[in-house]
């Protein structure tokens, strides 16, 4: 299971269509937010069996969803705690 097919014109050189262009821009959305190449050549399986596919992946990509709101809110609240200890940094350097 390979993560792209990649079509090639008769002189071996890649050709790239839109749809090409889209995934690949997708695949690297994904490697951004840390989806592991495991689960994007899954995901990339899913999507070239088709529509029939389409229950899964949207699964699959909600499942991705949660654990990334899940680490926002958890940066959320690391990014507050820095800023209160830059306050109270601030603060000790003003007296």
């Amino acid at each position: 299971m390979g993560l792209y097919q990649i079509k090639r014109d008769s002189n071996g050189r890649r050709v790239f269509n839109d749809d090409d262009l889209e995934w690949l821009y997708f695949i690297q959305q994904l490697k951004a937010v840390k989806m592991n190449l495991k689960q994007i050549k899954v995901y990339g399986y899913l999507k070239r069996m088709g529509v029939k596919t389409l229950p899964q992946r949207i699964d699959f990509l909600y499942q991705h969803q949660e654990k990334l709101i899940s680490q926002q809110q958890s940066l959320k609240k690391i990014i507050e705690r820095m800023n209160e200890k830059i306050d109270k940094t601030k603060k000790k350097k003003t007296k």
